[in-house]
């Protein structure tokens, strides 16, 4: 690299001369040195490509896999309404957290979690999975309570949260027009050992997509 700078002064020192006293030919040559300027110098310190944006919400997203979409749960004050359509697998914001002694007595033995999965209303919400497992997997067994809401413009606050939550979740959190499910774990170090796990879940897309065969 050190070896490439003098040859870039000589050249443009050329420059000067062919500028001070070589008249046409002279700045015809120093056209041409410059041209040379230009291109050594872009050998020696190439343009840096620029790298594409990225957000919270794209980082580590690649729109060309298959079934790609958003199935990690995640906090932001303001998120953007998902949209989903057929089944998939989604995950979404999680919009109320709490937790409370557990049915034994525990300190913080029970973890509430509530996890929007669509901006609008779903045909059906299924398997719920904590982490890589399901819902029903045995190591779960008593440990597990899910409560699906679909999103119905007439839709209630969920009455498990309304009761357990010391007034944080009331009646007035109806979630109408947002599918969501309510998660209670009881947390155990057995089957949580690192700690409440991502929440994500079976969806059915969208209701409001009228088959034309049916029309429904």
């Amino acid at each position: 690299m050190p070896a490439a700078i003098p040859l870039v002064a000589v050249v443009a020192s050329g420059i000067a001369s062919a500028a001070v006293g070589g008249g046409v030919i002279g700045a015809l040559v120093g056209a041409g040195a410059a041209l040379v300027v230009t291109a050594v110098g872009g050998a020696i310190f190439p343009a840096k490509k620029p790298s594409a944006p990225t957000s919270p919400a794209t980082a580590g997203f690649d729109a060309n896999a298959p079934g790609a979409g958003r199935t990690q749960s995640f906090r932001q004050p303001i998120a953007e309404h998902q949209i989903v359509f057929g089944r998939c697998k989604v995950s979404g914001p999680i919009v109320f957290l709490h937790s409370a002694p557990d049915d034994q007595g525990q300190e913080d033995g029970y973890f509430y979690a509530v996890v929007v999965l669509a901006g609008h209303s779903v045909r059906a919400i299924g398997e719920v999975f904590l982490g890589d497992k399901s819902e029903t997997d045995t190591s779960f067994a008593g440990l597990v309570r899910v409560d699906r809401h679909l999103g119905a413009p007439d839709q209630v606050a969920d009455a498990n949260l309304v009761a357990e939550t010391g007034g944080k979740w009331t009646a007035e959190h109806r979630g109408r027009g947002r599918a969501y499910i309510a998660v209670r774990l009881k947390l155990t170090a057995e089957a949580f050992p690192a700690g409440p796990p991502n929440i994500a879940a079976i969806v059915e897309g969208a209701d409001t997509i009228l088959d034309p065969r049916t029309g429904q």
